[in-house]
């Protein structure tokens, strides 16, 4: 990318900042403590008005005029789950939620201010190759065979040629109408990565887009050794719907602390054993050194 266009870029990013870059407080009401997770203490808030803010933006809670640190979770319609860096009590009945618009903004602008410094770490052949339309296909694709369970679903041909250029291309845009299986048949291109030992990042704009697809991942993966040896893992925090969910689907082996619990089971038998087995040979020492 030209020196030109990054420097247009970061002066375009200067001006929306500065204009965005204002305080903004909105009443939040109702607030009932859901979880910890991780030391972060979850709450979800009623809101006085729509919120239009991007998940995982900093905050801070005003509760009575004492502010409390935190990150927007998610917001969807007129409720906010917001994960605080202390436990504030049960219920909160009235607070004020402060946020900063400018949050994204700032990172962006400092991405870029690196690339200019250090251009010679920039890398910017993903992009360029994204919007020059010009593909090619990955080398480590050649003569390795496409392999993902069909079970319960089968893909359709569309589907199953979307999951090979996934599998074969540097960059793979799949597209289709609401209720043609986009998520389903990620998580098919998902299994088909990990059974040729790759390794894969799940993102999305949102926290809730990426519990939904992580959903049909789970569920789909769940018969795999991918999930039960713990190798999916869900980072960051949740929505209480979504945990919910995979409750009731039995996934939720994807979650971090299930994860940790499920595989420190042994450890802590063993430490059990090895405590009663210690207590033992203090009861016996104690008898010996009082005869």
């Amino acid at each position: 990318m030209a020196p030109t266009i990054i420097d247009e870029f970061i002066e375009a990013l200067t001006e929306e900042i500065s204009a965005s870059k204002r305080e903004r407080r909105t009443k939040v009401f109702h607030g009932q403590f859901l979880r910890e997770i991780s030391g972060v203490f979850v709450y979800l808030f009623n809101l006085e008005n729509f919120l239009a803010t991007l998940d995982d933006t900093p905050a801070k809670v005003y509760i009575r005029g004492d502010p409390c640190n935190g990150h927007i979770l998610s917001a969807h319609e007129l409720e906010v789950e917001i994960g605080l860096e202390r436990f504030c009590g049960q219920f909160i009945a009235e607070a004020e939620l402060e946020t900063d618009p400018s949050y994204l903004l700032e990172i962006l602008k400092k991405k870029f201010d690196e690339c200019r410094s250090a251009p010679a770490k920039a890398d910017f052949r993903l992009s360029e190759a994204l919007f020059s339309g010009r593909q090619s296909r990955l080398s480590s694709a050649n003569g390795t065979e496409v392999r993902y369970s069909a079970y319960p679903e089968p893909p359709n041909e569309s589907q199953q040629r979307a999951i090979e250029a996934s599998f074969s291309c540097r960059i793979c845009v799949v597209w289709g109408p609401p209720g043609t299986g986009k998520t389903k048949t990620a998580a098919k291109a998902i299994e088909a990565h990990l059974n040729a030992g790759r390794r894969v990042l799940l993102v999305s704009h949102s926290n809730n887009a990426v519990d939904e697809a992580l959903e049909d991942v789970a569920e789909h993966l769940k018969s795999t050794s991918f999930y039960r040896e713990g190798r999916l893992v869900r980072l960051g925090k949740p929505r209480e719907e979504h945990l919910r969910k995979l409750k009731e689907k039995d996934c939720e082996s994807v979650l971090l602390e299930v994860i940790a619990a499920r595989f420190g089971e042994s450890l802590t038998q063993e430490r059990n054993a090895l405590e009663a087995e210690k207590a033992g040979l203090d009861s016996k020492l104690a008898r010996l050194e009082s005869v």
